[in-house]
């Protein structure tokens, strides 16, 4: 009788940035509205982004390479503060490898 393999299973955690944004009519509740472009923020782009906007020829984005640092840096520690607040059987297939490659 042939044994079975046990199934491989790998997990990849997606990191999704959103704005969700709810509205209140004169203080009432009415819900919360579709943003649709406000869905799936790239992060390294959210972190070139300066954070003073004018019109001044003197403001400039953040360099690529300072911002996919930066990246990296939070999908660290986004990482860590999952692991120490889940359950291990509930992380025990998760594959870290898109994070720690690609900073998106």
């Amino acid at each position: 009788m042939k044994k079975e393999k046990e199934p491989i299973i790998v997990e990849e955690p997606i990191l999704e940035i959103n704005i969700k944004v709810d509205q209140t009519i004169n203080g009432e509740y009415q819900g919360r509205l579709n943003w649709g472009h406000m869905n799936s923020l790239d992060l390294v782009e959210l972190l070139q982004t300066p954070t003073e906007l004018s019109d001044s020829p003197h403001q400039t984005i953040v360099p690529i390479e300072l911002a996919e640092k930066r990246a990296k840096k939070i999908k660290a520690r986004i990482k860590s503060y999952i692991l120490e607040k889940s359950d291990p059987m509930d992380v025990k297939n998760f594959s870290w490898k898109e994070w720690e490659e690609y900073p998106q």
